[in-house]
């Protein structure tokens, strides 16, 4: 329980220190293209990730677990609990009932992908004290 909750608020601290520059900008909408390109950018991750809680039935719990359920061609670090793949970080859930797939999308926007046993939602949050959003738009949006 300890190393989850130090896991948890060493997420929140490096989300915290990414967000300090950005200006606040417009709230993007689920058929923006920038966000679609980054949403296909992840299926990779994600589609992987879903066929392990397919096969096993939970979602990997650590993060040498989910470095298995990646694509052979696809290369992932380690950072403790979190694994960094390009611009994407997962941090998964130690219980195995889900994980979090975040970006930066400048000093303080996110884009996440939160999935808990099996409902995935992408998030936008904005960082700036305005409420996050959920979006909506398909796994695989076409454009």
């Amino acid at each position: 329980m300890a190393v989850k909750i130090a896991a948890s608020l060493c997420l929140a601290a490096f989300a915290l220190a990414a967000c300090d520059n950005r200006q606040a900008g417009g709230v993007p909408r689920g058929d923006d293209p920038n966000l679609i390109r980054l949403v296909r950018d992840a299926l990779p991750i994600t589609r992987g990730l879903d066929v392990c809680h397919k096969v096993h039935g939970s979602y990997p719990p650590d993060a040498d677990s989910t470095i298995g359920c990646l694509p052979r061609n696809i290369s992932a670090t380690r950072h403790g609990h979190f694994l960094v793949v390009g611009d994407w970080l997962i941090s998964p859930d130690s219980s195995g009932v889900g994980y979090t797939l975040m970006r930066h999308l400048d000093g303080k926007a996110m884009l996440l992908r939160r999935c808990v046993v099996r409902t995935c939602r992408w998030i936008f949050d904005p960082g700036d004290g305005r409420p996050a959003i959920e979006l909506k738009f398909a796994e695989s949006p076409q454009r």
